[in-house]
């Protein structure tokens, strides 16, 4: 108890406007053990996968990957921001810092870096490496630009850099892989989704039209890649399977022939362009939204689930593990953005989480369920989306998880929890 009272006694010190609530004090409490548990150098604070024992200047191990350091610091910064502390918003700035000395010379951003008397990012020597950690990186560095009315040039230099990497990477539109010598696409994960909205970010913080050009590129060819060698009223058609070659053309994936729709995939691929259709008045991406949604709704099941996988036109039908795949609250946005119109739409996003805000969430790994219209827009109708959320709210009553990925996890679901808190007065 006496804790708690000096949790709330600090916040109130921090600012008078800083909301005194139950969530608010103990956000603040975490937050600050989180700060007392980073790796921290004159160069920066990151965070390993456990907290930092001893504060020497032996080289340890630091994250750079999506749900790591770059998630803490946006936590970091928002809580900062809602509580008016700004010893957590300066902590933010010093991981933003810590991303920029995980950079490597060439702009990409290291998922793993060794933070010693100097910074020693550990890149991949590969032509295709993995890009999570450098749209991580992005999200924070631009999360922290974003409010600042005199940007800070190194960060500016430093996302400017990523963004060439990124753009570099991206080719004439492809997010490529490459396994060996074989270059391929992949759509069943994020991959395709958060590089797209790392440029998109950058444009959207920063007006940079290359990366603007880069992501209208990138939803063009997202459209081009919808499973088209069938007629389109066959069950799947023109929604997304899981691999293609360079040329855009499907191939198989594991036993499963190359016009297989994969409902991951599709779901991913769709929240790309609800993504763009939200930040951008993009009328026939959200034409090609509620086109895709009316191909999802007739696969679903008497029971409410779907098949992950439809392999168009097929004789015979392809075995596929069942389930909602993140659809239903995706189909429910494509439904409003329609019936609302875009500006509406985005309007009342802002009332929770805008939309940078959302792009940032994403690409660092807090959300994976991007441009949902589910946050309450007035004071009366937290009590109810509180009640309907009670699941997550359980999270907070046991023991601070130790890895780094759970406990950032638990932040944010506190920090949501908070900012409720706030809202509802």
């Amino acid at each position: 108890m006496l804790m708690v009272m000096l949790t709330v006694a600090n916040i109130c010190s921090a600012g008078a406007d800083a909301p005194l609530g139950k969530y608010a004090a103990q956000l603040q409490t975490e937050c600050r053990q989180l700060i007392a548990d980073a790796v921290e150098r004159p160069y920066g604070i990151a965070w390993g996968d456990a907290p930092a024992v001893g504060k020497g200047t032996a080289a340890r191990p630091v994250s750079m990957e999506p749900g790591n350091s770059p998630a803490a610091g946006v936590v970091l910064l928002w809580a900062g921001e809602l509580l008016h502390d700004a010893s957590l918003t300066n902590a933010a700035k010093k991981s933003a810092a810590a991303a920029m000395a995980a950079q490597a010379p060439s702009g990409q951003i290291a998922a793993l870096a060794m933070f010693g008397t100097t910074a020693d990012p550990k890149t991949d020597d590969t032509p295709l490496p993995d890009r999570a950690s450098t749209t991580a990186g992005m999200g924070l560095m631009l999360a922290v630009l974003d409010p600042q009315l005199n940007r800070d040039q190194p960060l500016l230099d430093s996302v400017d850099r990523a963004a060439r990497w990124m753009r570099k990477q991206h080719g004439n539109g492809s997010w490529l892989r490459a396994d060996g010598t074989k270059r391929f696409i992949r759509l069943d994960d994020a991959d395709f989704r958060d590089s797209t909205f790392a440029l998109l970010l950058e444009h959207e913080v920063l007006d940079r039209p290359d990366s603007r050009q880069a992501v209208e590129r990138a939803v063009s060819q997202a459209i081009s890649l919808q499973l088209n060698g069938m007629t389109e009223f066959l069950p799947g058609a023109r929604l997304w399977g899981a691999r293609y070659e360079t040329s855009n053309e499907p191939v198989p994936d594991g036993d499963r022939p190359k016009d297989t729709a994969d409902l991951l995939a599709t779901r991913y691929m769709t929240q790309t362009l609800l993504g763009v259709a939200v930040c951008w008045s993009h009328r026939s991406t959200v034409a090609e939204l509620d086109r895709t949604a009316g191909r999802i709704n007739p696969l679903r099941r008497t029971d409410g689930k779907w098949k992950r996988y439809e392999a168009v036109g097929a004789s015979t039908p392809v075995e596929a593990p069942l389930g909602d795949f993140g659809l239903p609250p995706l189909l429910a946005s494509i439904k409003s953005i329609k019936n609302l119109g875009r500006d509406r739409y985005k309007q009342l996003m802002t009332q929770g989480w805008p939309p940078k805000r959302q792009l940032i969430a994403t690409v660092v790994g807090l959300t994976d369920d991007p441009f949902t219209l589910d946050w309450p827009v007035a004071a009366s109708e937290v009590d109810a989306y509180v009640k309907a959320h009670s699941a997550d709210w359980q999270a907070l009553e046991s023991g601070i998880p130790q890895q780094l990925p759970a406990r950032v996890r638990r932040l944010w679901i506190l920090l949501n929890r908070a900012k409720l808190e706030a809202m509802a007065g």
